[in-house]
């Protein structure tokens, strides 16, 4: 295909590679639990865990193509089925193929219960929260929701499934598909693999897994590739107010006070699985080019996706980094409840993938 001179989705950047600068370079039973504490004044300790798989202490599996079928159906056979948690913030359209699935989390305001995304949509979770004199909380999903997973992948023909979750750090949802891969008597393996990731960087590891399985790949190739893609993950966003932090009770509320009185903005790096500060800035235009600094030093990198809580200047961040990063060529999606509940509304964040 003849290259339009425009960036598409899944290129990669080189620092200083804008519109002008030639084209892209060729690529080769769960507690109430998420805890993303702001690092103000401390940060979460690392409770990263190793991949775990049984083998190792509506959706059918995607299995490559089939020959002579003309449906969506004939196209698969069994093969490796990706399942995932809600905290990825994958859209509806984005996870309706036949080889993801979406085990969702909880979300209770007070003593109302919503699963996430299917009691309860991104735009009444915000509506809810705003008007909401506590903090919602999220609860990770039970194992039997995993269980039900990986039965369902069994029973569509897979013959593995590789399972991707939130970082360890920030929720025990890997720990209940860990429970439930290991409750597994006999059958297909279940590897369940800790992302050290959440939201959009989580989010395109699953996409780019399923991608794998998709072509072909087999269980092994599938977390090579995973394992390959998660320490070169970055995850960094600009926090809007300190009030979630406050309510939640990770920060004092005179600190609250004074961040607000001053306009402090939290800047946070999630990219080791941890939330650890990296910074403040006095104002928000000052966040956003904080951000977009931050993508431009990273080197090369590729799969950008910009992630935000409703954020109506949401637009005016994109028109800042789209000399580089156009937008056309990025991810753009809303943050969910999981996150949403814990960085507040009008967050701002941005996800890549290093370039090896």
């Amino acid at each position: 295909m003849r290259s339009t001179g425009r960036r598409q989705p899944g290129d990669t950047w080189q620092p200083g590679q804008g519109r002008g600068a030639g084209g892209p370079v060729s690529q080769a039973p769960c507690t109430y639990d998420v805890v993303l504490s702001c690092a103000i004044p401390t940060a979460l300790s690392d409770k990263r865990s190793l991949a775990v798989s049984v083998s190792r202490g509506s959706n059918r599996a995607h299995l490559g193509r089939r020959g002579g079928g003309d449906s969506e159906e004939d196209a698969f056979m069994s093969g490796v089925f990706i399942v995932s948690d809600s905290s990825c913030d994958l859209e509806q359209s984005e996870t309706d193929v036949p080889n993801i699935e979406i085990v969702s989390l909880s979300i209770r305001f007070g003593s109302e219960e919503f699963t996430d995304r299917r009691d309860l949509s991104i735009e009444d979770f915000y509506k809810r929260m705003a008007n909401s004199a506590v903090l919602p909380q999220t609860a990770c999903p039970s194992p039997g929701a995993f269980e039900r997973a990986f039965r369902n992948a069994g029973d569509a023909g897979a013959n593995a499934v590789v399972c991707l979750n939130i970082s360890s750090a920030l929720s025990n949802t890997l720990q209940s598909a860990q429970t439930a891969a290991a409750a597994r008597e006999r059958g297909m393996p279940v590897h369940v693999i800790d992302s050290r990731s959440v939201s959009s960087g989580l989010g395109t590891l699953v996409l780019e897994a399923a991608k794998a399985a998709g072509g072909g790949a087999d269980a092994d190739s599938v977390l090579r590739r995973v394992s390959d893609l998660i320490p070169r993950t970055h995850v960094l966003a600009a926090l809007n107010t300190l009030e979630n932090l406050k309510k939640g009770g990770r920060i004092g509320g005179a600190k609250a006070m004074v961040g607000s009185i001053l306009s402090i903005k939290p800047l946070i790096d999630i990219s080791g699985g941890v939330v650890q500060e990296a910074g403040r800035a006095r104002t928000r235009k000052r966040a956003m080019q904080w951000l977009y600094e931050r993508m431009m030093g990273a080197g090369a990198i590729e799969h950008v996706a910009v992630m935000h809580s409703g954020a109506p200047d949401i637009d005016e961040f994109l028109e800042l980094i789209a000399r580089d990063f156009p937008r056309e060529a990025l991810r753009v999606r809303k943050m969910g409840a999981v996150i949403g509940t814990h960085g507040g509304p009008q967050m701002i964040g941005v996800s890549w993938i290093a370039t090896a």
